[in-house]
């Protein structure tokens, strides 16, 4: 043991001049930097001349309205409510997501679905615009004198029938199909409106009635304005739906 200390004592003794000089060196720098500082912050309390604050002040207004800075003025009460309610959204989706990584694939993933439900939303009403195009249109087809249906119901199955027995078959289904909606209107289905397509008559059906003129409409769509050819079972199916509406 006492062979031990007698070299760490002799190791102590010989750091002992180095150690003091590197404090005294910082002790030294410590009250230079001390004394350079002292004189700058006295300067700084010292009272400024009111002409030169007034110059200052002269000079900083005039560079404030350069054309580069107009656009910079103070945060207002709107954008002020914008930057607390940024703050509250980052600060929920925060505690949500935790770490940023995940807020920002979380924001990605959000961002995304947005454009792809803007686009679903794009999609569908471009859809139901062509579609109320076609209805229209294949409406406007027929001429309007076809496209009455004041004429009584049992008029338009006469001539439904009638057609049928000369073997115009396309002429019964489509006679067919406006005594089906003659008998409606003038049963009070809906109000009287000539501007009406096919497809619009069959949305302001009642329930009880839609499914037979869901079928009679098909065919008549189908034979009179795709021009398919019609047969006898078509004029015969037209006449069962006509049944269920009673009116045949």
């Amino acid at each position: 043991m006492r062979w031990t200390v007698i070299p760490v004592a002799i190791l102590l003794v010989c750091l002992a001049p180095h150690v003091t000089a590197k404090t005294a060196a910082h002790t030294s720098a410590a009250a230079q930097s001390e004394a350079n500082t002292k004189p700058a912050s006295e300067s700084l309390q010292a009272p400024v001349d009111p002409a030169r604050r007034s110059a200052a002040r002269v000079a900083a207004q005039h560079i404030l309205q350069r054309r580069e800075f107009r656009g910079v003025h103070m945060p207002g009460l709107e954008e002020t409510i914008k930057d607390r309610i940024t703050q509250a959204l980052f600060h929920v989706a925060e505690k949500l997501f935790g770490s940023a990584p995940r807020m920002a694939r979380a924001f990605t993933i959000l961002g995304w679905g947005v454009i792809f439900a803007a686009f679903v939303a794009l999609m569908f009403w471009l859809w139901r615009a062509l579609r109320s195009a076609e209805n229209t249109s294949l409406a406007l087809q027929a001429p309007p004198g076809e496209r009455n249906p004041a004429l009584p119901w049992h008029v338009w199955l006469e001539r439904a029938r009638t057609a049928a027995a000369s073997g115009a078959f396309r002429d019964a289904v489509h006679l067919a199909y406006w005594a089906g909606i003659a008998a409606l209107e003038q049963r009070g289905e809906w109000k009287p409106d000539r501007a009406r397509t096919p497809r619009e008559y069959l949305r302001v059906t009642s329930q009880p009635n839609r499914e037979a003129l869901n079928l009679l409409t098909r065919d008549f769509e189908r034979i009179w304005y795709a021009q398919q050819d019609a047969t006898a079972a078509d004029f015969e199916n037209c006449i069962r739906q006509l049944e269920r509406l009673g009116c045949a």
